[in-house]
Formats: structure tokens, C-alpha cells, sequence
């Protein structure tokens, strides 16, 4: 709704065109088939939720006094790219809900960071990258406390269960 409304305040026919407040809800769940459709939905929350964090997007913008573009900050080209170029911090968490976890899962494996594996395995490198981890493994000399202290805790037996 709020994309629908900026598009014709934009091209001038916000007068003439009116925007329904109610509509349908297609809603997914990760690794379902099955989508639950809600109809008949007031989609007025939604407007204000759009409306309130492209705002805050907006203002985060301005914030960055430029320092955010190649300095034409029309063209979208260079904001599309800017945004398929942004620093990320994939997550677990980011699989089940944005449509860039693909590309951030695929960074994060690149770079060698234990989010690949999950967040979990993020915590206990702590910082080390996978290939470190591995020469540690492997029998390579640590460098600083961090992987001392990386190499104590992967060396650490696993407590027996009763």
C-alpha cells in the first residue's frame, strides 16, 4: 500500500486513483509449501509499519551526510548497487525471514566466518576465521590468547553423560 501510494504521488495521479485499505495476506513459513492466505485483511498496520521504517531508512540516510554513495544519490543503479554491496552479519535467524540470506551465507563462508556453520559456532571461534581454526586444529602455532584460549576449549573433552 504505501509503495502503491508513493508511485502515484509520484507520477501525479494520487487524487485520481484511490488505494484500498483492505486486501489479502499471503503468509509463508521457511522450508513450507503451504502458505496460509488471510482475506479481508486491514492493511492500515502494515501502511503505518511501511511507512514509519522508510522513514527511518530515510533519516538513517541523511545522517550519513553522503558518505553512503558514489555522490549521485538519484541514480538507482548506484543505490541498488550500494545495497547489493552493503556490510551484512548473516545469522541463523537470517534464513527464515530475509530475502538476502543466500548472498550473506555465501559472504560469510568466503570470509570464513563461523556464522556459516551457525551461531553457535560464530561464539566459539570468536573472532577466528574457519581456515585458522583448521591450521589450529591441524597443529599451527597460536598467535594471540584467542586461540590459546580457542585451542583449550576445542582440545576440552566432552563431559561424560550419566
Amino acid at each position: 500500500m504505501h509503495a502503491l501510494e508513493v508511485t502515484l504521488e509520484g507520477l501525479g495521479l494520487a487524487g485520481g486513483v484511490a488505494v484500498s485499505r483492505s486486501g489479502f495476506l499471503v503468509l509463508t513459513y521457511p522450508g513450507s509449501n503451504q502458505p496460509s492466505v488471510r482475506s479481508g485483511e486491514d492493511l492500515r498496520y502494515q501502511l503505518e509499519r511501511a511507512r514509519r521504517g522508510f522513514d527511518l531508512m530515510e533519516n538513517a540516510a541523511h545522517l550519513m551526510n553522503g558518505e553512503y554513495g558514489a555522490g549521485d544519490d538519484d541514480d538507482p543503479e548506484s543505490l541498488f548497487d550500494l545495497v547489493l554491496h552493503a556490510q551484512t552479519s548473516f545469522q541463523e535467524s537470517c534464513v527464515s525471514f530475509c530475502e538476502r540470506a543466500d548472498a550473506c551465507f555465501r559472504l560469510a563462508l568466503d570470509f570464513g566466518r563461523g556464522a556459516a556453520l551457525g551461531d553457535d559456532m560464530e561464539r566459539f571461534l570468536n573472532g577466528i576465521t574457519l581456515d585458522r581454526a583448521t591450521a589450529l586444529l591441524d597443529g599451527a602455532s597460536p598467535a594471540n590468547a584467542s586461540e590459546r584460549d580457542f585451542l583449550v576449549r576445542a582440545n576440552d573433552p566432552l563431559p561424560v553423560l550419566p
